[in-house]
Parts: C-alpha cells; structure tokens; sequence
C-alpha cells in the first residue's frame, strides 16, 4: 500500500522513533491535493482536516500542533461535549492519557470569532520525549561530520526545554535546527536528513545516492 499512496516520499534510511511519521506531513495536506485525493488511509472518523493536528497530539501521535479551527473543527474534536467551545477542548484535554497545554484563548463560541488559532503541546522536555544521544547518533552515520556535529548541538541545547515551549514561542520554530524542528512538527529523521543534505552548502552526496523513495 505505501508505495501506491507515498509515491512522491523521500527520505534517508534512519531508524524509526515515536511521534515521528510520515503520515503526519501526508495528513497535513490540503483535502483537494492530489495525495488526499488518493489516500485509502483515512482520518479518524468525523475529524475534520484542520482540526486533526490537535487530535493527533491528544492522541500521542504528535508531540506539538499548531492548526486555526472554526466553531465546526472544534466541534468535531469536542463530540459529546455541552458546546465545542475551547472551554469544551481543555475539558477534553484534561482526560487525555498525557500532559498536554493549550495556550490560552478565547472561551465561548460567541468569543470566538470565525476562527481561532490553536497550539497544543506534549509538556515533557524533549529529552524525556526521545532519546536524543542516539538520534545525534543515527544522524552523524549519515550527514557529513560538520552538519551532524551542528544538529547534535542543538539537541543538546534543547533537551531539557518542554515541548510546550514553542507553543508559547512559536517564532522560535523559524530558529532551531532541523532535527529539533522534525521532532516538534513530527518528521521522520530520514526525511529530515535529506532536507539537511540537499540545503546545506555542504552535500553528502554518498547519502543522496542511498536515499530511498517509497
């Protein structure tokens, strides 16, 4: 099935971690784009497209999301609540199974507006999160040494900060390194090593060559 639905994915052979998949980028997609057009893997059932980010990190398939919902994408995460509110989502925040922050914002539909932007988080640092010694690892087995060397150090830099940090710094996103960046938006690091080696000034050309297509 992968190769039918992924027919434009590319990334470098690295190992797998959690959070981290190439479902997340798919999904996030327009639903006329040609990838959702042809997709056999649906969303969950009654979610609408804006709105599934915010699902996914309640769901720890993604650890940060960032997504401008309307009354109707609330109303699809908040089913069975008094009224799909953002006073509705942090009730249903509150019994998801992992720490999660909502940045604060309006309350009541009638606040709301036409749309509202929403940033949830997972709270733990993201040492906690994953195991970042051994990401800078798989990274410096196939980036040459300067580019690994400089992704290393910022996992290092970041390792004890939440992940709810850049739900209330958002402009720091534009900032940090790549492989800090494939954690919060839930990249795999394969595809995140190929988008290292094809915009560096430096490019590992004997990764490229192995760089796989599904």
């Amino acid at each position: 099935m992968a190769d039918q639905l992924i027919t434009r994915w590319q990334e470098i052979p690295m190992p797998a971690i959690g959070m981290c998949s190439p479902w997340n980028r798919i999904f996030a997609e327009p639903p006329d784009s040609d990838i959702h057009q042809n997709l056999t893997r649906a969303l969950p059932s009654g979610i609408q497209w804006r709105a599934w980010p915010i699902h996914a990190v309640m769901q720890g398939s993604l650890a940060h999301a960032e997504a401008v919902l309307t009354s109707t994408d609330l109303a699809s995460l908040c089913r069975g609540q008094a009224s799909p509110d953002l006073s509705g989502l942090r009730e249903l925040i509150k019994r998801c199974h992992f720490p999660l922050e909502l940045v604060e914002g309006p309350t009541t539909l009638s606040e709301l507006g036409p749309a509202v932007t929403v940033r949830l988080s997972r709270c733990e640092p993201l040492s906690t999160l994953w195991n970042l010694p051994a990401l800078a690892d798989a990274y410096r087995q196939v980036l040459p040494e300067p580019l690994a060397d400089h992704q290393a150090s910022g996992l290092d830099f970041y390792r004890s900060h939440p992940v709810a940090h850049f739900a209330h710094h958002p402009e720091e996103l534009a900032m940090v390194e790549w492989a800090v960046l494939g954690l919060i938006t839930g990249d795999t690091p394969g595809h995140v090593a190929l988008e290292i080696a094809t915009t560096a000034t430096v490019i590992d050309r004997h990764a490229l060559q192995h760089a796989v297509v599904f």
